[in-house]
């Protein structure tokens, strides 16, 4: 099963700012995201606490998106950077 990919605004200016500062890196996350269309799961994603979101994580870069089963679309909130960890 094929899953449609849409990005929502946020998640389009979001890889459009990455895209501006790091070409490389904006390549591999749009890569991986429409890898997601057949395979909304990877092993490399997990679900958000008990929410609907999941996360893709690629070295420093995350996706945070939705799957709709019934519709069979993906829906990309948001792509970036991670923060780094603060010290403790």
């Amino acid at each position: 099963m094929t899953y449609t990919i849409v990005w929502r605004n946020e998640a389009r200016q979001a890889l459009s700012r990455l895209r501006a500062i790091d070409g490389a890196s904006a390549k591999l996350l749009t890569s991986a995201v429409r890898a997601l269309a057949a395979d909304p799961h990877p092993d490399i994603s997990n679900r958000l606490g008990g929410s609907q979101f999941w996360r893709l994580r690629l070295a420093d870069l995350r996706v945070t998106y939705e799957v709709d089963g019934g519709e069979n679309v993906i829906h990309i909130y948001n792509v970036g950077r991670a923060l780094p960890s603060r010290p403790a």
